[in-house]
């Protein structure tokens, strides 16, 4: 019986790869299975520090809470703020933060357009804040 080159190379590379398994330590079956968690499980970290940054938004009073260039807050302000001092008192702790104001109008400038910012009216604006929180029982306003 005639052997040819074919036969043998085929022999032996079906040879070699029945003891690769062998070399390589052939633990390749043992590892345990993958369990998969549960849906979502993977991805609620991400989504609860959302919520806890959506949460600390809610302490940040705006601009449109006030009167236009004025430090009197409107009634939606009013509001907003009742609703900080209690979350506040009830032991939250997120800063209170007064968004900075950018509709003052420049006599310098060549359009007068009321796109500027005014640091003195936000100070004022921050004083009226924290008196309003003091008023309603925030000690460390």
């Amino acid at each position: 019986m005639k052997i040819t080159c074919f036969t043998r190379r085929l022999a032996l590379l079906l040879l070699a790869a029945g003891f690769v398994p062998a070399v390589s330590g052939g633990d390749r079956h043992y590892h345990p299975r993958y369990v998969m968690p549960p849906l979502g499980s993977i991805s609620d970290e991400i989504w609860q520090r959302q919520e806890h940054n959506a949460e600390a938004s809610d302490f940040v009073v705006y601009q449109h809470e006030f009167k236009l260039n004025g430090i009197r807050l409107n009634w939606a302000g009013e509001d907003h703020v009742k609703q900080i001092a209690m979350r506040l008192q009830s032991g939250q702790d997120f800063p209170v933060v007064i968004e900075r104001s950018v509709t003052t109008a420049r006599e310098d400038t060549t359009y007068k357009y009321p796109v500027h910012p005014n640091p003195e009216l936000d100070l004022r604006r921050r004083e009226v804040i924290v008196q309003a929180l003091l008023a309603m029982g925030v000690t460390d306003a």
